[in-house]
């Protein structure tokens, strides 16, 4: 199974692949696509497995030497977490974790705050802004011939501005729903 999801937080990643897991699926690879900075993309694919429950959980963690990390992977094993490899370098590079297991006790102490919610809703909402202040930039300094006398013109023509908004948009309703306590 292949997925695709746009502008998401560790917190958001976390979520997601854990709901993904509770319905039986396992995680087997995980591809970033990036457009531009505040544009990119993540693609998941998943395999159903029969195993049972599997949790997964990602950190951020940067360290200045290679031996703390190689320190901080092993506790890790040590505490019953296997590290996950089929990330692009630049996972790591950054300072982002993903680890599974399949004991009960590690996957019961898995949990996405509140507060990552709304720091990734926050996130987004930059990255929109971001986006559209570049759209506009871009538009006012290379103004494109106007075809936009039809709807599909009008698409093309604004799609980064109509990304931009939409993702805006988007980010302010989670902002909203995470805030109200209504988003779980």
């Amino acid at each position: 199974m292949l997925s695709v999801k746009s502008d998401m937080g560790m917190a958001a990643i976390q979520r997601y692949i854990n709901k993904k897991a509770t319905k039986g699926y396992c995680l087997k690879s995980i591809v970033p696509f990036i457009l531009f900075p505040p544009l990119h993309f993540m693609v998941f694919t998943f395999k159903k497995s029969d195993k049972k429950q599997i949790g997964y959980l990602v950190e951020y963690q940067r360290f200045e030497d290679d031996s703390l990390e190689k320190t901080y992977i092993q506790d890790m094993k040590d505490q019953g977490w296997t590290l996950f490899t089929n990330v692009p370098v630049s996972f790591r590079n950054n300072g982002e974790f993903i680890f599974y297991t399949d004991q009960a006790s590690l996957i019961s102490q898995i949990k996405v705050t509140r507060e990552d919610l709304i720091r990734d809703a926050q996130l987004q909402f930059q990255h929109g802004c971001i986006l559209a202040c570049l759209f506009v930039i871009f538009f006012s300094i290379f103004p494109l011939s106007n075809y936009t006398n039809t709807f599909l013109g009008f698409v093309s023509h604004y799609f980064f501005l109509i990304i931009a908004l939409a993702t805006i948009l988007y980010a302010s309703i989670k902002y909203i729903l995470i805030k109200k306590s209504i988003l779980k």
